[in-house]
C-alpha cells in the first residue's frame, strides 16, 4: 500500500512553503532598490559634473548611510531633531548657482582690467541704483586746473575704452572738482573745468574707437548717442566735511542701467540691414 503524504501544519511559518512569510526579504530588496534608484537620479541631475560637487554629495550620503562608516548597533543614524544634519550646511551654495548679474559682470572686468588701481584712492567701483560707476581720481588723466588729458594717462584711457566700447548701455562721464576756486580765461569756475574734463574724455573715447579700435560708421554713430558728459564743479563732494580733499577731484564712469528689456550688457547687439550696408557700400540710408 501507498503510504500517505504527511501534512504540514496549516499555520505558521508556511513548512517551507512560499507564503508571505517567506517572501518578506522580497519588500527589503525593493526598498533597497527604490533608493538606489533614487540616488542614481539625484547624481544624474547634478547641475556641475565637477569632483567638488560629486564629493559634496558622497558627503553628505556618507552622513546619511553611516554604515559606510562601520557605525555601530544603537548608534543614531542622523543626527539633530528631524534630520536637520542629514546635509551639511554650506553658506553660499545656492548664490554661486545663480548666474552672475549684468552689472557683477561689467564691475568684474573693470577690477580684472585696472588690478593696481582697482580698491585704492586712484579708483573705485560701485554699485548703486543708477547702475555702476566707476571712479578715478583726475590726477590719472589730467594736470591741476587743465582739461586736456596727460599724455602719459593715455594706455589708462585706452582700456577704459575698450570696456566703454563693448557695453551697449548708456554712459555718463562726469567731471567733479574740488571746492578750491579757480577763475581764468579758459575756465571762470569749476563748472567749466569740470565739464571740460568731461568732454575730453567723451572725445578720447570716440578717437579711440575710431583710430585704434577701428570701428565703423555705424558703430561709432551708436556709441556716440550712448555718451554723454556732464560737469558738477565742486558741489558733489564726496568728503563734505573736508570739501577741498583730493578725494573729491575724480571723472565718473557712470553705466546706466538698461532702460530696455534687454539685461545682457555682454552679446553685442546685432547690426540692422541698413548698418551693414553703411558699412560694407559706404552708402548712408535714412532711418
Amino acid at each position: 500500500m501507498a503510504k500517505k503524504k504527511k501534512k504540514g501544519g496549516a499555520g505558521g511559518g508556511g513548512g517551507g512553503h512560499d507564503t508571505a512569510g517567506g517572501l518578506r526579504w522580497l519588500l527589503t530588496y525593493a526598498d533597497m532598490i527604490t533608493l538606489l534608484l533614487g540616488v542614481f537620479i539625484i547624481l544624474a541631475n547634478i547641475p556641475t559634473k565637477s569632483e567638488e560637487a560629486v564629493s559634496e554629495i558622497g558627503e553628505s550620503f556618507e552622513h546619511f548611510f553611516t554604515f559606510l562608516k562601520g557605525g555601530r548597533v544603537g548608534n543614531p543614524v542622523v543626527s539633530g531633531k528631524g534630520g536637520e544634519n542629514i546635509l551639511p550646511k554650506r553658506s553660499g551654495v545656492v548664490a554661486n548657482a545663480n548666474p552672475p548679474t549684468p552689472m557683477a559682470i561689467v564691475k568684474k572686468k573693470f577690477i580684472q582690467s585696472f588690478p593696481t588701481q582697482a580698491g585704492t584712492k586712484r579708483m573705485t567701483v560701485i554699485e548703486t541704483k543708477q547702475g555702476l560707476t566707476v571712479r578715478f581720481n583726475d590726477m590719472l588723466f589730467f594736470e591741476p586746473n587743465k582739461a586736456d588729458i596727460s599724455p602719459g594717462s593715455y594706455p589708462l584711457l585706452d582700456q577704459v575704452a575698450s570696456l566703454v566700447e563693448e557695453i551697449p548701455n548708456e554712459i555718463k562721464i562726469e567731471g567733479h572738482t574740488d571746492q578750491m576756486p579757480i577763475s581764468t580765461a579758459q575756465f571762470p569756475s569749476n563748472w567749466e573745468l569740470s565739464v571740460s574734463r568731461a568732454v575730453s574724455v567723451v572725445h578720447y573715447i570716440i578717437y579711440h574707437a575710431k583710430n585704434k579700435a577701428h570701428f565703423p560708421e555705424y558703430k561709432i554713430k551708436r556709441l556716440e548717442r550712448r555718451l554723454s558728459a556732464s560737469g558738477y564743479g565742486e558741489f558733489q563732494p564726496i568728503d563734505r566735511k573736508n570739501p577741498k580733499a583730493e578725494i573729491n577731484r575724480r571723472i565718473d564712469i557712470v553705466v546706466l542701467q538698461p532702460k530696455t528689456e534687454d539685461k545682457n550688457l555682454v552679446e553685442k547687439p546685432e547690426p540692422t540691414i541698413s548698418e551693414e550696408i553703411e558699412e560694407k557700400f559706404g552708402i548712408v540710408t535714412e532711418e
